[in-house]
C-alpha cells in the first residue's frame, strides 16, 4: 500500500536559529563562571600554524549576516525556553539588558585587519571586546561566530596559492600583454555540488573569487554582490558548456552532429562554449574535430573572431591527459610560437582540465607544458570540492583567545601556555598590526595602548558597521600581495 503524503505548511518551519543560539552550549553558563569583578575581555583571532600566509576575508558577510542581528525580548523567551530544555542555564537579566539598554544591539567592539590582507601566521588577524562593563562574557560567547571566519580565509588562502603558481608560469611562458586576462579565468570553481551545505557554496564561491572570476558557483556570485558589492555588472563569469547528459542525449553515433550544432549555436554569435570529448572515447571525439576545423574557423570568424571551443577531458591522468589533448589539438589545428619561444593553439580552441586538479597537479601539468615547449596560456584548470570542501580548522590552526581581562579597573594581561603542547601557546596583551610596504611582511607587536591597533581597525561598533568594502577593495589589496610573495616564493 501507498503511504499517503501528509501536507504540511513550509511556513511553519523555522531553521533560522536565533542569534543567541549561534554558540556551544558550553558557553550559555560561563556569565556565571567568570571571575567577579571581571569588566572587559579582550580576545583576539589568528592562525597559530600550517598556512605560512593567510588571507583574511569574510568577516564582512558574518558581520551583516549574522552578528548584526538585534536581540529581542521574543529570542530571549524562545531562547531560554530552549536553553533550560537542554539543560543548562540561561543569562536571561544579560540578554534583557542588551535589549533595553542598546536596543537589542550587541554591546561589542570589531576590529580586523582589512579584507584581502595576507598576513603571516601568528598574526592577530582581528580582535573583539565589550564596550561596556557588564558584558565582558560577551566577546568569547560568540567564539563559534566569528571564528568560522576560518572557511574563508582558508579558501581564500588556497585559491591565492594557486594563482602565484599560475603566475609563475604565466610569467615565463605567456606574452605579457595576455597575462592579466589570462589569470583572471585561470582557475574556474566547480565545488558547488563539493560542499556539504548550501552555505559553504556561498561563503566558498565568494572567497575563492576574492582571486579570480571564473565560477560556476551562483550562490557565491549571489552573496559576494550581497555582503560586500561590485562596481562591475558581475563579480565573475562562466560560459555555456555541456554536460555527459547532453550527449547522452543525443546517442554516440551522432556526437560529431552534436559538436557541430554547438558550433552554430555558440561559436558563430562569438561566445565560448565547453565541451566534453570523454562521454565515450576521447581521442575519437578528437579526430571529430579534425573534421569540424573548417566549420569551426568559419563560425569563429562569423563570430568576430570573439568566440572559442574548450575541450575539458573529464576522465584520465590529471597531468597526462590533458597535455595530450593539447597535443593532439596542435597537431589538428597547428599553432603559433609567442614572444617567449612558447607554442599557443589558435585563439578559437582552447583546454580546460577541471578533473582530479589540484595544486600540486597544476604546477606539475604547467611544469611538463613548459618543458614541451607549450604555453600555460592553452590551459586553465577547474576545481571542485578540493576548492571549497577539502578543508579543515586545523589546516592553519585557527583559534580566537582572551589576552586581557580587566578587573577592577586594572588590565591583567592573560595567556593560555600548556606545557604539553607549546604550539597551543596564546599571546597576551593589546596588539598593533603593520604590514611592510616594500615586502608585504605582517609584523604585530604587543602595545599598552588598545587605540593604538594599526590596521587592526574598528569595523564593527554596538550594531553599526563601521567599515563597508567592496569586492573591488578587496580583490585590490590581495592583488596588491601577489607579487610580494611571488617573489618570496
Amino acid at each position: 500500500m501507498n503511504a499517503i503524503c501528509q501536507p504540511f505548511n513550509p511556513q511553519a518551519l523555522n531553521f533560522e536559529v536565533p542569534l543567541i543560539l549561534r554558540t556551544d552550549s558550553y558557553k550559555l553558563a560561563h556569565f556565571e563562571q567568570l571571575a567577579e569583578g571581571l569588566e572587559y575581555s579582550y580576545v583576539y583571532l589568528e592562525s597559530r600554524y600550517g598556512i605560512e600566509n593567510s588571507m583574511f576575508f569574510g568577516l564582512q558577510y558574518i558581520l551583516k549576516r549574522y552578528l548584526s542581528q538585534r536581540i529581542t525580548r521574543e529570542m530571549v523567551d524562545q531562547c531560554e525556553d530552549f536553553a533550560l530544555r537542554h539543560g543548562l542555564s540561561f543569562n536571561r537579566k544579560g540578554w534583557m539588558k542588551i535589549v533595553k539598554k542598546f536596543n537589542g544591539h550587541l554591546p561589542l567592539e570589531v576590529k580586523a585587519l582589512p579584507e584581502g590582507t595576507v598576513a603571516g601566521v601568528k598574526t592577530p588577524l582581528m580582535v573583539v571586546t565589550n564596550t561596556h562593563k557588564d558584558f565582558a562574557w560577551l566577546p568569547m560567547y560568540f567564539e563559534a561566530l566569528l571564528q568560522r571566519v576560518w572557511y574563508s580565509c582558508t579558501v581564500a588562502t588556497r585559491s591565492f596559492e594557486q594563482k602565484l603558481i599560475l603566475k609563475e608560469f604565466a610569467n615565463e611562458t605567456v606574452d605579457d600583454e595576455m597575462i592579466a586576462t589570462y589569470l583572471m579565468f585561470a582557475l574556474h570553481d566547480f565545488g558547488a555540488r563539493g560542499v556539504n551545505t548550501a552555505e559553504g557554496a556561498q561563503v566558498g564561491g565568494m572567497s575563492h573569487l576574492v582571486n579570480f572570476e571564473g565560477s560556476d558557483t551562483l550562490e557565491g556570485l549571489w552573496t559576494a554582490e550581497q555582503a560586500y558589492g561590485t562596481k562591475s555588472k558581475m563579480p565573475g563569469y562562466s560560459v555555456y558548456a555541456i554536460e555527459h547528459n547532453v550527449v547522452l542525449s543525443w546517442g554516440e553515433s551522432r556526437e560529431k552532429e552534436l559538436f557541430s550544432s554547438l558550433i552554430q549555436k555558440y561559436v558563430t554569435q562569438g561566445k565560448i562554449v565547453s565541451i566534453l570529448p570523454d562521454t565515450f572515447d576521447t581521442f575519437r571525439a578528437l579526430d571529430y574535430w579534425a573534421e569540424l576545423k573548417d566549420e569551426l574557423i568559419a563560425a569563429w570568424e562569423q563570430g568576430g573572431k570573439n568566440g572559442r571551443v574548450v575541450i575539458r577531458p573529464d576522465s584520465g591522468h590529471p597531468v597526462e591527459m590533458p597535455i595530450a589533448v593539447i597535443q593532439r589539438l596542435m597537431e589538428i589545428f597547428g599553432y603559433t610560437i609567442n614572444s617567449k619561444g612558447y607554442k599557443v593553439l589558435p585563439q578559437y580552441i582552447r583546454v580546460i582540465q577541471g578533473d582530479g586538479t589540484d595544486k600540486e597537479v597544476i604546477r606539475e601539468t604547467l611544469t611538463k607544458l613548459k618543458d614541451l615547449g607549450i604555453s600555460a596560456e592553452n590551459i586553465v584548470f577547474g576545481q571542485g570540492g578540493k576548492l571549497l570542501q577539502a578543508h579543515g580548522r586545523d589546516d592553519g590552526g585557527y583559534a580566537m583567545k582572551g589576552s586581557v581581562m580587566t578587573i577592577g579597573g586594572i588590565d591583567i594581561k592573560t595567556s593560555k601556555r600548556p606545557k604539553t603542547d607549546p604550539n597551543k601557546r596564546s599571546k597576551e596583551g593589546f596588539f598593533c598590526v603593520t604590514i611592510d610596504e616594500d615586502t608585504g611582511e605582517s609584523t604585530w607587536r604587543q602595545v599598552e595602548n588598545k587605540h593604538d591597533s594599526g590596521l587592526l581597525e574598528s569595523v564593527w561598533y554596538e550594531g553599526n558597521l563601521r567599515r563597508d568594502q567592496s569586492f573591488d577593495e578587496v580583490r585590490d589589496i590581495a592583488r596588491g600581495f601577489e607579487e610580494f610573495f611571488l617573489q618570496a616564493a
